[in-house]
C-alpha cells in the first residue's frame, strides 16, 4: 500500500499496539484519539505525494510545507477542540479505457493528513486480524505476491477452483452503519469514532453540484482501502 507505515515510522505507543493486536484478537483498544498528535500528522504529511492534486481549497503539499510546524500545530489544536470540519471532496474522473471513467474524490490537503493519521491508527488494530491469504491493499503485499503464491500451490494440487470477480464501486457501496459496528468491535473510543465520522459523512462537489452520498467512504480517500478490507474481513 502506498500509504503504509513501517514500525520505524511509528510512535512507541503505536508499535505497542502492533505487537498487542495479534496476541489479543478479542482485545479492545480504548483511548486512541490522542494518537492523532502533531508527530502523527507530520508522518502523514511525509507520506503524501508531492505532486498530488489539491481538493476544493486548491492547497497542495508544496505551499503547505514552508510553515509545516505551525500549520500542523493549528490543525491539531482544532482537532482537539473538535473544531475541524472536513471540506467537501472534489470529484474528478479518471479514464479507464474504452471511453469509461472511474469517479474519484479528492480531499483538501489538511483533510488528507487527518485521514492518513486515522488510517495509521486503525491499521495498527485491524491489519493484524486479516487472513494471511489476503493481499489487496496491504503493507508489503501486492497482486504480484498473490499470483506468486498461486504459482506455488496450484501445481501441488492444493487448489481446485480459482474464482475471479470484480466488486463494482466497492468503496462507494459500503454500508456506513455496518462499518461503524465493525469499528466498535475492537473498542475504538468515542472521540476517534467522531473524528472518523467527520471524514466519512462528507459531501462531494461535482462541478458546481454538491451531493451527499449515503454509502461508502468515497473512492480516492487514503483510508478507503483499509476500511474496505475491514468490511470484507
Amino acid at each position: 500500500m502506498a500509504h503504509a507505515s513501517t514500525l520505524e515510522d511509528m510512535s512507541p505507543g503505536l508499535v505497542q499496539g502492533v505487537e498487542r493486536a495479534p496476541r489479543d484478537p478479542e482485545g479492545r483498544f480504548h483511548a486512541l484519539a490522542h494518537r492523532i498528535d502533531v508527530p502523527a500528522l507530520a508522518r502523514a504529511y511525509r507520506r503524501q505525494r508531492a505532486d498530488a492534486a489539491g481538493g476544493v481549497d486548491g492547497v497542495t503539499q508544496e505551499p503547505y510545507g514552508p510553515e509545516l510546524e505551525a500549520n500542523l500545530q493549528g490543525l491539531h489544536a482544532r482537532l482537539q477542540a473538535q473544531r475541524s470540519r472536513h471540506q467537501p471532496l472534489r470529484r474528478v474522473r479518471i479514464p479507464k479505457g474504452q471511453g469509461k471513467t472511474r469517479p474519484r474524490g479528492l480531499s483538501a490537503c489538511e483533510d488528507q493528513l487527518v485521514q492518513d493519521a486515522v488510517r495509521e491508527v486503525l491499521e495498527v488494530i485491524y491489519a493484524q486480524d486479516f487472513l494471511d491469504c489476503s493481499y489487496g491493499f496491504r503493507p508489503g503485499r501486492s497482486a504480484h505476491d498473490a499470483v506468486g503464491t498461486l504459482d506455488q500451490i496450484v501445481p501441488r494440487g492444493e487448489v481446485e477452483w480459482i474464482l475471479e470477480a470484480d466488486i463494482v464501486s466497492v468503496f462507494d457501496s459500503l454500508d456506513r452503519t455496518e462499518l461503524k459496528r465493525r469499528r466498535e468491535l475492537r473498542g475504538v473510543d468515542g472521540s476517534l469514532l467522531r473524528l472518523i465520522g467527520t471524514c466519512v459523512h462528507v459531501g462531494v462537489l461535482d462541478g458546481a453540484a454538491l451531493a451527499e452520498p449515503e454509502m461508502g467512504p468515497t473512492q480516492g480517500s487514503v483510508r478507503s482501502p483499509l476500511v474496505g478490507n475491514v468490511y470484507l474481513h
